[in-house]
Parts: structure tokens; sequence; C-alpha cells
């Protein structure tokens, strides 16, 4: 039969100590409990681990070739144990993100250096993809969370709502709708709005929400909002976005308006519905439930 973990520490305190009586006090347990302990591994083993002779206890040549052995056991455990704490206290181990391009470029770089900030040993990798790929890179576990807007109900996917953002309008000052301070639908329609074409929910908000805005209207089209914000700031349109998807360092002959009615936009949290969710996602979920959507 097998040792036990508690036998390979007795056997190892008896052979560091010399002795039963030195081996319990090194243990904090009674000498009768090593004893017994010892015995019982004996018996497991089929064979003495030590002879007392000339008044002293002497380890057969079988314990001699078992400590080597137990020690690396013992370093293992010690490993095991360092390791444990370590991810305990997040000084250990990696957080895969995955983002669309304006989140992951404008939002999430603020949001990982404060949560670094409390725990500095901690590695994030962020993934950039479309907002419509990520639950399928999510599902085939390229990724432990998926920060996206309109999170999908996906049967192999859980979902936890971060709140509502809303849809801002990025324009130059001397555009003529600049000095109001916020944009109507009603002006949207015939304004010169660039359109966000990589953006399945974007569009079929678009289509909901401001059904009189056509594709075919707009003069410019991009694939991601961080080009539609940039092309807004050299007077070629207005950026139609996420309120967290607005450049953070915007040029001072720009504004951003809102937009009334409001539009809202929802964004979630996606992971795996089976896998159980590691210390790190728990733990930056929470922080951006803190930071990101108190208000």
């Amino acid at each position: 039969m097998a040792l036990s973990a508690r036998h390979v520490e007795i056997f190892i305190a008896i052979m560091r100590a010399g002795s039963l009586t030195e081996a319990a006090r090194q243990l904090h347990i009674s000498q009768p409990a090593v004893t017994k302990s010892l015995q019982h591994a004996e018996q497991r083993l089929g064979y003495p681990l030590f002879q007392r002779l000339g008044g002293r206890l002497q380890p057969t040549p079988e314990a001699k070739a078992l400590f080597k052995a137990a020690q690396d056991v013992e370093h293992s455990l010690q490993r095991l144990n360092q390791l444990g704490l370590r991810m305990a206290a997040l000084e250990h181990g990696m957080l895969e993100i995955m983002a669309p391009p304006a989140l992951a470029q404008e939002l999430l770089p603020i949001q990982i250096s404060q949560f670094q900030q409390n725990y500095p040993q901690l590695q994030i990798q962020l993934n950039v993809q479309q907002n419509a790929d990520i639950a399928n890179h999510i599902a085939q576990g390229e990724a432990e969370l998926g920060i996206v807007h309109f999170p999908t109900d996906a049967p192999e996917l859980a979902m936890e709502s971060l709140g509502n953002s809303s849809i801002v309008a990025l324009i130059r000052q001397e555009h003529p709708l600049a000095s109001s301070d916020v944009l109507t639908r009603d002006q949207l329609i015939n304004a010169p709005v660039i359109w966000c074409s990589g953006n399945t929910w974007w569009a079929q908000l678009m289509a909901r929400e401001l059904p009189g805005l056509k594709r075919e209207k707009c003069q410019n089209q991009v694939n991601y909002f961080a080009v539609a914000c940039r092309m807004a700031t050299q007077g070629l349109g207005i950026a139609l976005v996420d309120r967290y998807s607005i450049p953070y360092l915007l040029p001072s002959d720009c504004k951003v308006l809102p937009v009334v009615p409001e539009i809202h936009v929802s964004l979630g949290i996606i992971y795996r519905r089976y896998q159980a969710l590691s210390q790190p996602a728990k733990l930056f979920i929470k922080a951006l439930r803190k930071t990101m959507f108190s208000d």
C-alpha cells in the first residue's frame, strides 16, 4: 500500500532528527504518535525503515534510498504551497481578455492599469477582435473573458450585464451643429454621419433607433469606431459611437454631444458557461463594475 503525505512528513522528520523523541518535538506531536505512524508506514511497505543499533536509531539502506525521494516530494509540496499562496494573492497567472477595437484602445488600458496597481504581478493579455466574432472565440477557449456591446445569449456562454452606455456624437467645433448642447435624432438623420459598416450591432441599432439614417446617404464609411472618431476629428463627418469609445485625448477643436432622446447601448462580459472562472477573472469583473459603471 502507498504511503500517505503524513507518513512521508514524519519519516523525513525522523531521518533528520535521528530520534523519535526529537522528531515528535519538531512536529509538535507526541512521541507515541510518531512511533505509531512509523510502524504503520513499515507495515504498508513490508520492511523496516529503522533499526536500533548501539542505543541509536539507524536508518536501513531502504530508508536511505527512500529519503531522497521523500525530500523531492517535500520540495514539490513546498512549491505547490508557494504557488497556491501566490495565486491567492494574484501574484501568479495570466488573465486573457478579448474586446472590440474601440473598447480595447480607449477604455480597457485605463481599467487594466488601475487593476494592476492592486495586482502588479498578474499578467493580462488583451486580444482585439470584432464585436460579432468575440462570442465564438470565447466559446472556443481563446480567452477567458469577452467584453462586448450587446452580449450574445448563446447556450455555451454565460453573460453578465455591465450596465448601459449611450451613443454620443463626436463633432468638430466648427460644424454648424456643434453650437448646440445636444443633438436630436431628427438633426442626425440629415447630418454627415460616418457609417460604421464593420459593427453589425451598430447598424442594427441605427436601423431601430434612427430608421431615417441610411447607409447610402453617408459619404464616409469605416470598419472601426476608432477610425470613425479619427475621421470626425478631421472634419470628415460626425462619429456616432458609444461614450466609452470616445478618445480620452480629444483635440481641443472637437466636442462630444449627447444624443436625445438617448440611444442606449448595453455592455456585458461573456465567458464559457461550464467552466469555472479564475480568481483574477472574478476580481476583474468586480473592478469593472465598480469603476466603469458606477454611474
